[in-house]
């Protein structure tokens, strides 16, 4: 494969090898897997940590009891069970390989709006990170545009799925930015 493909990209015109080998490389995949571990588990890097945390700590809690332990995995279990942006991961996965009733546009916004594009609220409203103001109303009509799509008659449940997670990613926006002041 990668004999095959050198030769075409260099009948194409490519004469230098460090050309080559970028070529080589974005058409491995490389590159597209690259971003989309930076997209999904990079920039959620500090949730994941924090997760792994808090499981270990309830295993140890249940493993090593005292008079609190009740207490603590109170504490720890409401923690665990926001599980929101493990169902962002899954669906991004999950987007790729089942079929869904969204056409390609709205595709590629449930992408957006769940992270699968970065996870700053920019990225995810598709604004430009300079105009913070505009974030609000982004969410906001997101959460609503995606509240009815989530209700659509002909959804397949992971088209619904999909969406209703859409809704929450945005309302947490909408969340954020009210938080914020905005």
């Amino acid at each position: 494969f990668g004999i095959r493909i050198s030769i075409a990209v260099i009948l194409s015109g490519v004469g230098d090898s460090v050309t080559l080998a970028d070529e080589l490389l974005e058409r491995s995949g490389l590159v597209a897997l690259r971003d989309v571990i930076d997209q999904q588990f990079a920039q959620r890097s500090e949730l994941l940590k924090a997760h792994t945390a808090l499981l270990s700590l309830r295993r140890f809690v249940e493993a090593h009891p005292i008079a609190a332990t009740p207490r603590i995995i109170a504490d720890i279990d409401p923690l665990l069970a926001d599980t929101h942006a493990f169902e962002e991961l899954r669906l991004l996965s999950q987007l790729r390989s089942r079929s869904t009733t969204l056409t390609d546009d709205e595709i590629a916004s449930l992408r957006r709006i769940i992270g699968g594009v970065g996870t700053d609220p920019a990225s995810r409203l598709g604004l430009t990170p300079d105009a913070p103001y505009d974030g609000p109303r982004a969410a906001f009509a997101a959460a609503q545009r995606w509240r009815r799509r989530a209700e659509h008659p002909l959804n397949d449940p992971f088209t619904t799925r999909a969406c209703r997670a859409a809704v929450r990613s945005a309302e947490a926006l909408v969340a954020q930015y009210a938080a914020r002041g905005y």
